[in-house]
């Protein structure tokens, strides 16, 4: 069976996979979901790309990559930098920025959600973004609002506002040479289904799974998300 390396999203940490891991390792797979590191210097996009590298590394064999969110960032980046380490990439209602382009540039593309926007604030330095518990509430999991509210609001970190502004540096050699899937999800108000497809139509994945669910489907649709990594396991692994 695969390994799965799991790297999780802004404000989040790699609790957010406990919903799918034990059903994951069930099925006969490893799971891996480590914290970003968020010290003790400020991090950046190409620091988490490197401890993503090392963690894979350290598990003696490739892995499947997967990203939340602000993790696709992540693991675009980590495989550029080391193609070898990973067996294929798997993107979770992320940010799949083609070479040349930023997060940020996507975002402009569809205005935000008025309680995120009313619920993000900036350290004083700019470094830094902070989000309510509310705000995280109201446009990550408007379909899933009590367990999210409890198991997840109250864990949410600061977050490094340079990964969104990275441009991208991805080549057909290195990072294109693994295969990736996307598991799209039409209520996203955090991501939205416009600026996932958009994504898309620069970057064309080799699998697209397509679910009505919000911007944490590792609560509102479990089992979905369970299926197509397990599928996708086993597809790719013939």
């Amino acid at each position: 069976m695969a390994t799965f390396l799991l790297i999780h999203g802004s404000w989040h940490g790699g609790w957010s996979f406990d919903p799918i891991a034990a059903e994951l390792q069930a099925r006969g797979h490893k799971v891996l979901a480590p914290d970003l590191p968020l010290g003790p210097d400020t991090p950046t996009l190409a620091k988490w790309a490197r401890f993503t590298v090392e963690s894979a590394k350290a598990c003696g064999e490739k892995v499947i990559l997967a990203g939340h969110s602000r993790g696709g960032l992540v693991i675009s980046a980590a495989a550029e930098l080391a193609p070898d380490a990973f067996e294929s990439l798997f993107y979770i209602s992320a940010f799949l920025v083609a070479n040349g382009k930023t997060a940020a540039q996507f975002l402009e593309a569809a205005p935000r959600y008025q309680p995120f926007t009313d619920g993000l604030s900036v350290s004083t330095d700019g470094q830094w973004l902070m989000l309510s518990q509310d705000g995280a509430t109201e446009t990550m999991a408007q379909q899933c609002t009590a367990r999210y509210r409890d198991e997840c609001a109250p864990r949410l970190q600061r977050e490094p506002a340079e990964p969104l502004d990275v441009v991208m540096k991805l080549t057909p050699e290195r990072y294109g040479s693994l295969k990736r899937a996307y598991f799209e999800c039409t209520e996203d108000l955090a991501i939205s289904i416009k600026v996932q497809r958009l994504m898309q139509n620069d970057l064309p994945c080799d699998r697209v799974i397509t679910v009505n669910a919000d911007h944490t489907p590792m609560l509102s649709a479990t089992e979905q998300l369970i299926d197509a990594l397990d599928e996708w396991a086993n597809d790719t692994r013939r």
